[in-house]
């Protein structure tokens, strides 16, 4: 295959002491296919700790369900990772390949026929190619030229992300804890240190947002109920807008969609970007 990317910008190189807030639950198979790229260890080397159980309860009652990799004959259940690491290995890894790159360039339009799709990029370039391959985001520009359209959900629901230490080991375990509110989920990147995606109604994940790190700690505890002891925030807050978005087509002529071109989800299970890959 001949491959050209064409990319808006550049992604910023990866920093080791500035843990990116967006993190990702990379199931084994995501993570099989990064090694087929030989990208895996890069990712795994750098900083992508394994989880090897996951401990699931509700908040109203009932018993918790466990899951162990070693039920499943595996060394581990999946790998936290933070996006900025994911994208800054992979973008190191084109320079071993014989892919063209172009960047920063944007698509301005589109033209197919019935053997070629031909792209018009701003500084009028263009690039003919048998297949087009519109991954770029929720919001694909590639997806609106082609003339896909998408329907869209809005949960009114806000993803709260931050890093926190927590008084008692996390021991290689997601946990997550389902309230009225919505589910709250410790990904563990340390020995007490996680990444927490707490999914709770737009207008309380800003008010968590905006709380003294002392107020939020407090909630923070209190939602998880006490199972990890006392949490302590460690790292700056954001709040992520929920939505369900869906194409109403991934396939038009000569192009195609994948990723959050194609459909977004909910994080509730921590699929989007396994589904993606």
């Amino acid at each position: 295959w001949n491959v050209a990317l064409v990319e808006a910008r550049e992604p910023s190189p990866w920093r080791n002491d500035a843990p990116d807030l967006r993190v990702f639950a990379l199931a084994p198979d995501s993570m099989s296919m990064l090694d087929s790229l030989d990208v895996g260890r890069a990712v795994r080397s750098a900083r992508a700790p394994a989880y090897r159980h996951m401990e699931i309860w509700d908040a109203a009652g009932g018993g918790a369900l466990h899951f162990d990799a070693d039920r499943f004959a595996r060394r581990e259940l999946g790998w936290i990772v933070e996006n900025a690491l994911l994208v800054d290995r992979l973008w190191n890894a084109l320079a071993s390949e014989s892919i063209s790159v172009h960047a920063p360039a944007r698509v301005e339009a589109i033209e197919q026929d019935a053997d070629h799709a031909t792209l018009r990029l701003d500084g009028g370039r263009r690039l003919q190619a048998r297949l087009v391959v519109a991954a770029d985001g929720a919001a694909s520009t590639v997806r609106d030229l082609a003339g896909i359209e998408t329907t869209a959900h809005d949960y009114h629901e806000g993803g709260l992300v931050a890093y926190v230490d927590t008084a008692l080991p996390l021991s290689a375990t997601c946990y997550q804890r389902f309230l009225p509110t919505g589910p709250l989920a410790f990904l563990p990147v340390d020995t007490h240190r996680s990444s927490i995606v707490w999914t709770l109604p737009a207008a309380e994940a800003e008010r968590l947002r905006a709380l003294d790190d002392a107020g939020f700690e407090i909630a923070l505890t209190d939602a998880s109920g006490g199972r990890l002891g006392e949490v302590r925030l460690t790292s700056a807050r954001a709040v992520f807008p929920l939505r369900r978005q869906l194409a109403t087509a991934y396939r038009s002529g000569r192009l195609v969609l994948v990723g959050d071109a194609a459909h977004v989800v909910h994080p509730l299970a921590g699929q989007g970007v396994n589904l993606g890959l």
